[in-house]
């Protein structure tokens, strides 16, 4: 799993650090949510985090953050942020 990790490495400490989470929390997540296999699930979860819905705030928050003219719900680094942003 730590090989697998390493693709996505750049992504969660961007993530991370935009967002000031914790790294370590981030790849728990990304660990224990898809082992680093991002795929769909049947319960509905995709990628990495195992994302099945984001609310807009999170969207929007992510958006700012990632300073893209589009948000692409398969890029592993925006779904990173989507991860990383709280929902509140």
């Amino acid at each position: 799993m730590i090989s697998r990790s390493q693709e996505y490495q750049q992504a969660i400490e961007d993530a991370a650090r935009s967002f000031d989470v914790d790294i370590n929390l981030l790849q728990g997540i990304a660990a224990t949510e898809s082992s680093f296999i991002p795929r769909d699930s049947s319960d509905g979860g995709r990628g990495l985090f195992q994302i099945t819905k984001i609310p807009k705030t999170v969207l929007v928050q992510a958006h700012k953050r990632l300073g893209t003219e589009k948000i692409s719900l398969g890029n592993t680094r925006h779904k990173a942020f989507f991860g990383a942003r709280p929902s509140k």
